[in-house]
């Protein structure tokens, strides 16, 4: 837990310049949680707290979230909770889809557990920063930002971003906003 009941999060998005952002983010914080979204929880070596996915299910690109915690731990990696939107096999909870992308509902998650504030890694929210898996641009990224401006009002106080659109709509995140000053 952080100072003054501050309580920070982590968010890693499936974009391109999720790495960058992980590396940026941190230099400026130690996250008290940290959430993955679909496939960057696969790869991501460190410790996760929350794996959210509105893909419960096999699809391009993604195993599907029974197969990509088992490759998970086959990779020496802890096990996370893990979430969606509704009841699927390999799914410890579930919440409702703010329709906003896999980012918004691992945001909606941290907030839903009580954290203050969330930084996203990986999640601009724009077409040209591709897949980190893929390298192919994201051709819904513009119809998932209604999403987040549809919840405007519930994240924008706890939320900041490093990358894109969410950067540019919510602002970055600073050492002050991350103290609670």
């Amino acid at each position: 837990m952080g100072t003054r009941g501050v309580t920070t999060a982590l968010v890693l998005g499936g974009a391109g310049c999720v790495y960058e952002d992980i590396e940026a983010a941190l230099k400026l914080f130690t996250p008290d949680a940290i959430a993955a979204v679909n496939a960057i929880g696969i790869e991501w070596p460190g410790r996760l707290d929350y794996w959210a996915t509105l893909h419960p299910g096999e699809k391009k690109q993604w195993p599907g979230i029974v197969e990509a915690m088992r490759l998970r731990l086959m990779a020496g990696h802890n096990r996370p909770q893990t979430w969606c939107y509704k009841p699927f096999d390999g799914v410890d909870r579930h919440t409702s889809d703010w329709g906003g992308s896999s980012g918004l509902l691992a945001v909606k998650i941290l907030i839903e557990e009580g954290f203050t504030h969330i930084v996203g890694a990986g999640v601009p929210m724009t077409m040209n920063l591709a897949h980190f898996n893929d390298h192919k641009p994201w051709l819904a990224a513009n119809s998932y930002q209604r999403g987040w401006i549809r919840h405007r009002a519930e994240i924008e106080a706890c939320f900041r971003s490093l990358s894109g659109w969410t950067r540019k709509e919510f602002g970055s995140p600073t050492a002050n906003w991350l103290a609670g000053s």
